[in-house]
């Protein structure tokens, strides 16, 4: 039966309202997701890098060490003119800067074709220490603009006399080239630091600089109560010392126990809220962690430690090939037992005959967690000599987290400072103090037998909080 037209214009006029107000809503929402997304963008671009640790945001502060923003003129990189670059001389206010961001303002003219490498280059034209490159078909042809130019997050390029920071283009000619903008005005550091431009030799212009801003950034780990400790716990009054720590540990952290102390396991877990590793005395070798670790009681372990250093385990060697299969045996075993593993090998036992030293990049990928003991660079530490191969401790941190983070970027990372190696609670809140800041995810705090004071400082030094 058909309806009335009053009933059809009725029903009409009530959808049509239906509709318009589903429309509004459903634009309302389009527009709502379109503000979130923008001003995700907006931040993501706009605001200074941050990392993420265990789910909180940390802000990464920005150090700037050059900022000459002054445009005179723009000079041609070509294969006549291949590097042009600001000279750091011995009096340089960069020399000791750590950067790890190169931005300068390019242009290009004709058709040029090759890749711009940017970076820091030796007295011979050769890459010194290369922050990234550029295609010639990513550079603008109108008008000069800004290109930032970056290191792997978190690595750090320490400037040096004798530096020569800029861009090399080797392709191109006097019709088809990349320009780079200089300061006419010498707006920075006076002498001290220079435009320089290569042909056959070095040409150097004292009363002129390039368009160059240079940035440095601190990469925060978590701190406070994000910090991530791992700590041994030994001698006759476990409870004790649990109880005495309370207020410093949490989740984040890890605390070993010696194989015959494991009924400790669950009352560090009730008490201290933080992660149980285990271990056998640091002499076993690994058939015996086989053969023992199945016996353990492991309700309220959550890692097994596997202990690697020259003097005390049997498993002990200087080859990679050897060490790498040696923790791979050891994963297997954690593994199948439903744990995680944590193995403790020395920086100075990683070089090798050869006079290598080993990636630690390929080494994480056989652990869950790798903490590194680097006696010969800590502070009053006694063991090993001091032979440091040349290296600070804040340049063997930095490397090793370039390593480890770019081939085994869910393998902690974590470096040994304590009384272990003599050092004092001060010298080793000055050491950690250091290197917090450098990617780490912590650090392993060697306490002396039966107390807690020595930990006590050096958490209450460093911040740490539960």
């Amino acid at each position: 039966m058909n309806s009335s037209p009053e009933k059809t214009s009725l029903v009409s006029i009530e959808l049509r309202q239906q509709i318009k107000k589903y429309c509004i809503v459903g634009i309302a929402v389009i527009f709502a997701v379109l503000i979130i997304i923008g001003l995700n963008q907006f931040q993501s671009t706009h605001l200074p890098k941050n990392m993420e640790e265990g789910g909180i945001l940390l802000q990464t502060s920005t150090i700037i060490q050059m900022n000459d923003t002054t445009s005179s003129y723009g000079l041609s990189t070509n294969s006549g003119r291949p590097i042009q670059a600001e000279y750091v001389s011995s009096t340089s206010s960069l020399v000791g800067k750590s950067i790890d961001t190169i931005v300068v303002k390019l242009q290009k003219v004709g058709i040029p074709s090759g890749t711009v490498k940017v970076g820091v280059f030796n007295s011979d034209g050769s890459v010194k220490q290369l922050f990234d490159s550029i295609s010639t078909t990513s550079i603008g042809a109108s008008s000069y603009a800004q290109y930032s130019f970056s290191l792997p997050t978190p690595k750090a390029y320490q400037i040096k006399s004798g530096d020569r920071i800029g861009i090399k283009f080797t392709d191109g000619n006097a019709s088809n080239f990349v320009s780079i903008m200089t300061d006419k005005a010498n707006s920075f550091d006076g002498t001290n630091s220079y435009l320089t431009y290569y042909t056959t030799s070095w040409q150097s212009f004292t009363g002129s600089d390039l368009y160059m801003i240079l940035e440095g950034h601190v990469y925060p780990t978590a701190t406070g109560k994000n910090f991530s400790i791992l700590t041994t716990i030994f001698g006759n009054n476990i409870s004790d010392q649990i109880s005495q720590l309370k207020p410093y540990f949490n989740s984040a952290d890890v605390v070993d126990l010696q194989s015959n102390q494991i009924s400790y396991a669950s009352e560090l877990k009730s008490k201290l809220g933080v992660h149980v590793a285990i271990a056998g005395q640091t002499t076993i070798n690994l058939q015996q962690l086989k053969s023992q670790a199945p016996t353990w009681s492991l309700g309220n372990v959550d890692v097994i430690a596997y202990d690697f250093e020259p003097g005390t385990v049997p498993d002990f060697s200087t080859d990679q090939s050897t060490a790498i299969s040696k923790f791979s045996q050891a994963y297997q075993i954690a593994h199948s037992l439903n744990k995680k593993l944590w193995i403790n090998p020395t920086w100075q036992g990683g070089w090798q005959s050869d006079g290598k030293q080993w990636d630690w990049g390929e080494v994480a990928k056989n652990t869950d967690i790798l903490c590194l003991q680097i006696p010969n660079l800590e502070t009053g530490a006694r063991q090993f000599g001091k032979n440091t191969h040349g290296m600070t401790l804040e340049q063997v941190v930095s490397s090793v987290v370039q390593q480890v983070k770019s081939k085994a970027p869910n393998t902690k990372l974590y470096f040994q400072f304590g009384a272990g190696t003599g050092q004092t609670p001060q010298q080793a809140i000055d050491d950690i103090n250091k290197i917090k800041s450098l990617g780490i995810d912590g650090v392993f705090i060697f306490p002396q037998s039966g107390k807690t004071d020595f930990l006590v400082t050096v958490m209450q030094g460093i911040g740490k909080t539960s």
